[in-house]
């Protein structure tokens, strides 16, 4: 038997693991103690890889679905087909009457975002759909008007934070998605140790009572209305300014529109903010000022906070925050990730995440 080092690509945390290998079949996945990130850990569903790639129900070949059953192929049939009729339908009804999707794993993989690219050019569609289009391209689209493209995407910096708000998001059982971490329960159980850990979520999720079970853990968790979670950012948007609890210096270098920003949350009812969310306003006062004065500090949310009214508001609105108290790109708040590439720079040369190259064909949106 030989064992090969690799690493998981099921969710964004890519959790090193060996692989045991015996006669070319894999017989077993464990944690890769040597992996410098991960350093050991991995979850059940990295664990369970072996399991997955020896299940004798998986497909291994293309299938046909012909008189009511799957029928194997070969993938030259498969290949050959499937050109055939995509051409027919291109040349009877158009390019767009195709549509494509990429789901989760290919957008871990670089090239295969590329590639996907490239494909859905050659057959001339503009209805490209990725997992995104279900849950998080709210968040590219604030990225895109706040940083100038939509690959450029701040990530909790766990490791040195002292304050976390979590918003929408249960990483107990799902881990962190759009943000790079492994063992995410262990980095948030430190940030309530040593700081504060501060939930918002209309349940008392397993993050919240892993949080509660453990008495070194300073976390609170506050139930709000589903749905309401634009009237919370906003109301801590508007508090932050009108308490005067801004960088000035970090605004003067780098946030254009501020003045803007002022006039769009000052004339917000705090008081309706509380009737929306279910949140005392005390308590939304409180949350504001611990975020806003706390040097380490950096808010993460998730799909809850983006599959419900106004989510590019949301993502906007929590950028917004962390821009204007200073808690961008500094140790501890939002940071930007820097890779072996630049990916912003390949974003564009394959024009990854563009805004409103066409519109859509109902309701004219970009």
């Amino acid at each position: 038997m030989i064992e090969k080092r690799f690493f998981c690509s099921i969710c964004d945390a890519s959790c090193g693991l060996v692989a045991v290998v015996d006669g070319g079949k894999v017989v077993n996945v464990m944690p890769d103690k040597r992996h410098p990130i991960s350093k050991g850990y991995c979850c059940p569903k990295g664990l369970a890889l072996h399991d997955v790639a020896n299940d004798p129900d998986r497909v291994r070949h293309p299938l046909r679905f012909t008189g009511g059953k799957w029928q194997a192929v070969t993938w030259r049939q498969a290949i050959d087909e499937i050109a055939s009729v995509l051409s027919t339908i291109r040349e009877q009804h158009g390019p767009h009457a195709i549509a494509t999707h990429m789901g989760t794993n290919g957008g871990h993989c670089f090239t295969h975002s590329m590639y996907w690219k490239g494909f859905c050019d050659a057959l001339g569609t503009r209805n490209r759909f990725t997992a995104g289009s279900v849950d998080d391209n709210n968040k590219f689209v604030a990225q895109y008007f706040m940083y100038g493209n939509s690959t450029i995407m701040p990530i909790p910096d766990l490791l040195n934070a002292d304050f976390l708000l979590l918003a929408g998001t249960n990483p107990a059982t799902t881990n962190l998605s759009l943000a790079k971490c492994s063992n995410v329960m262990d980095k948030i159980k430190a940030i309530a140790r040593r700081g504060k850990v501060v939930v918002i979520d209309p349940r008392r999720t397993e993050t919240v009572k892993k949080l509660a079970a453990d008495p070194s853990c300073h976390a609170e968790h506050h139930f709000i209305t589903p749905g309401s979670d634009t009237w919370f950012f906003l109301a801590l948007l508007k508090i932050v300014i009108d308490e005067g609890l801004v960088d000035p210096e970090f605004i003067a270098t780098h946030v254009t529109g501020f003045e803007a920003i002022t006039r769009i949350v000052r004339p917000l009812p705090l008081e309706l903010a509380e009737r929306r969310t279910g949140i005392p306003l005390v308590t939304i006062k409180s949350i504001a000022r611990e975020f806003a004065t706390t040097s380490r500090a950096v808010i993460y949310t998730r799909l809850g906070t983006c599959v419900v009214h106004h989510p590019t508001i949301n993502a906007w609105a929590v950028e917004t925050l962390h821009a204007i108290t200073g808690h961008l790109d500094k140790e501890g708040c939002a940071i930007f990730g820097h890779g072996p590439f630049n990916v912003a720079k390949v974003g564009r040369l394959i024009k990854l995440g563009e805004y409103d190259q066409w519109r859509s064909r109902v309701g004219n949106f970009p």
